[in-house]
């Protein structure tokens, strides 16, 4: 992940709602979600959307 985008995220410029943001804010523990990983099935990620839902899952 690009050095600025983890800059901006953690001075609050960028909000991190999807995309690269999104996961640099997951990995720093400032929000809660889900980094699937590139390479999973669609019925992987269903699973770890679903157990997510339930708060089973921290990444």
């Amino acid at each position: 992940m690009s050095p600025r985008i983890v800059n901006e995220v953690v001075r609050g410029r960028l909000v991190g709602v999807r995309g690269d943001t999104h996961k640099v804010a997951v990995a720093l523990g400032i929000k809660d979600g889900v980094i699937p990983p590139r390479d999973a099935s669609a019925e992987e990620l269903i699973a770890l959307l679903r157990q997510a839902a339930r708060g089973g899952v921290r990444s």
